[in-house]
């Protein structure tokens, strides 16, 4: 089973952040290139993770999310930049493939 997962990064330079908003990650960093990676891996690691664990703690576990207020600051914050067009600040959204059965690791 595959499942796409939300990500966000944002920054300036020298300054960025990225959040996986379906697992409740985040990670900073000096360039976009650095977040996308260092998220990319740390979702890897919190997959690896919870793929050893049992079945009903690995469910609880794929399918926590980012708290409701977060999720509402971060969508308010996205279209914020849509609509301000700040050209000071470059925002990516991207999708990460990862898989979420059993024979994911």
């Amino acid at each position: 089973m595959r499942k796409m997962v939300i990500c966000y990064a944002e920054g300036v330079p020298d300054s960025w952040e990225a959040f996986c908003v379906d697992f409740d990650l985040a990670v900073q960093g000096r360039s976009f290139e650095e977040v996308y990676h260092k998220l990319d891996q740390q979702i890897g690691v919190f997959l690896e993770g919870v793929m050893a664990l049992p079945e009903n703690e690995r469910t609880y576990l794929l399918n926590r999310r980012m708290p409701l207020i977060e999720r509402i600051k971060l969508f308010f914050k996205v279209s914020w930049s849509i609509f301000s067009n700040r050209g000071n600040k470059l925002h990516h959204t991207y999708d990460v493939p990862v898989n979420s059965g059993p024979a994911a690791v």
